[in-house]
């Protein structure tokens, strides 16, 4: 049951299905054959009694189909050589030389065959000209700058986030290696060598793929996490049934309390027929605002703790941070269009000019800049101020977190206004843009127009940009 569970409700399903041409679905089969030749022929699994040649010579044939397959397949390798440190160390703190030799002739007999199953490859030789080539369009590995949390939790195809049945089977596997350390310990090692190689990609969210497919060599593990956590929580609830019945029927009064909430925002008309799934979709959307996704707990929650936020705001504000990608030491929310996630109090409603898109704001006005480092900065906004016959000159400032910048006089046309920022006033995260101006005033009161709202300015983008190379 945990398998079939695991397959439908992770990305494995795509590739089996909708992809099965790309290399996840043998990749994940390769691995699992490899992890079952390692359980079934390990010590800590018959009794202490050793591998036998031919056991560690298909443990490594195994191994290297799996890295023929996907060269990062080759990391699994950590979960014998936990076997062979473990045995080395006894044996020689117990002066055993027959089991030393035996060990290590076993390894380098595994390491050979592994050599020969993966001998196919080497025709990179023949096509990039080096034994050890890479494909020209392989992302590059970025060793020193690991994307954990995103790779774990993003709304970006997050392994943990899009594949919440992963979740379970990661929490449950953690629990498994309580109960079977020989086993679950080096496959955690391994799990977590997998996650940083895969989070020091480039690329970290995978191209456009479906979900986190790198990680399908982790899908058998994963597997084996559901089957512990199922058997666990069985237990429990044998032990607790009430607390338990109470909990299951409560999700029936958060039903309510989002159908309320959406009738009071005016969603569904009272006394009206609606569509259950509109309904649902508003509600869904109701329970998102108030605690975000789950699943990208615990990220979503230090994010907005941090930065004062909902958790829903994760989704959308942190994978769009800027100074994420070293290449692009830059970033820009361009107002009036899908700028929602970014701006906080002081703004009116989306509007259009030709192909300029902007917001009118009421005199003050406050945009959110999330960014994934510190570093000195040029802040540029294009503005224009709200003037009418006679009105005083209009001028602004830009402040960050708190701390403002100098006043700029501000004319009827579109202007780029600029500030040289230290790093010392930016932090990672989220940090507040407060555009400051020195009056506003409604076009109805001042003879130039029909509209009340109060009117001070016009933004059009807001941009910022790394000064001098500073990280």
């Amino acid at each position: 049951m945990a398998t079939i569970c695991v397959f439908m409700g992770s990305f494995m399903l795509w590739y089996m299905v909708k992809e099965p041409g790309m290399n996840h679905a043998p990749s994940m089969a390769a691995v699992a054959g490899f992890t079952w030749a390692w359980i079934a022929t390990s010590p800590s699994t018959r009794s202490g009694q050793p591998r036998a040649m031919h056991e560690w010579a298909l443990l490594g044939a195994l191994a290297g189909v799996m890295t023929l397959i996907r060269f990062e397949n080759a990391l699994f390798a950590i979960l014998p050589a936990c076997d062979v440190l473990a045995i080395l160390w006894v044996s020689a703190r117990a002066g055993d030389r027959v089991a030393l030799t035996r060990t290590v002739l076993g390894c380098l007999l595994c390491i050979a065959c592994a050599a020969i199953a993966f001998a196919p490859q080497l025709m990179w030789k023949a096509i990039y000209g080096s034994y050890f080539g890479t494909l020209a369009i392989r992302p590059e590995l970025q060793w020193a700058d690991p994307h954990i949390s995103d790779i774990l939790w993003s709304s970006r195809n997050g392994l943990l986030s899009t594949s919440p049945i992963l979740y379970v089977g990661a929490i449950g596997f953690v629990v498994f290696a309580f109960a079977q350390p020989s086993i679950g310990i080096p496959v955690l090692l391994a799990a977590a060598a997998m996650t940083y190689v895969n989070a020091s990609f480039e690329d970290w969210w995978g191209g456009d793929g479906f979900g986190m497919p790198r990680f399908d060599g982790l899908i058998p593990m994963m597997t084996i996490g559901v089957a512990a956590l199922s058997a666990t929580l069985v237990s429990f609830v044998r032990r607790f049934p009430t607390p338990c019945a109470i909990g299951a029927f409560g999700t029936l009064a958060v039903w309510n309390l989002t159908l309320m909430s959406v009738a009071q925002e005016g969603r569904i008309r009272l006394g009206e027929a609606a569509s259950f799934g509109e309904v649902g979709a508003a509600q869904a959307r109701a329970v998102h605002r108030w605690i975000g996704m789950p699943s990208t707990y615990p990220a979503s929650l230090l994010f907005a703790w941090e930065g004062d936020v909902s958790p829903a705001d994760y989704d959308l504000v942190w994978p769009n941070r800027m100074l994420g990608d070293p290449r692009r030491p830059y970033g820009q929310i361009d107002i009036g269009t899908v700028d929602d996630p970014f701006i906080e109090q002081g703004w009116y409603v989306a509007e259009r000019e030709g192909t300029d898109t902007f917001r009118w704001t009421s005199g003050m006005a406050i945009l959110r800049v999330p960014l994934d480092h510190a570093a000195s900065l040029k802040v540029q906004a294009r503005m224009r101020a709200f003037t009418y016959r006679g009105a005083p000159p209009q001028q602004t400032s830009i402040s960050i977190n708190g701390r403002r910048g100098p006043l700029v006089t501000l004319g009827p046309a579109w202007q780029v206004i600029e500030s040289v920022t230290d790093a010392r006033v930016w932090h990672a995260g989220i940090n507040r843009l407060e555009l400051d101006f020195a009056w506003a005033a409604r076009p109805v009161d001042v003879g130039a127009g029909a509209d009340t709202r109060l009117l001070a300015g016009a933004i059009d983008y807001v941009r910022v940009e790394v000064v001098g190379g500073s990280r």
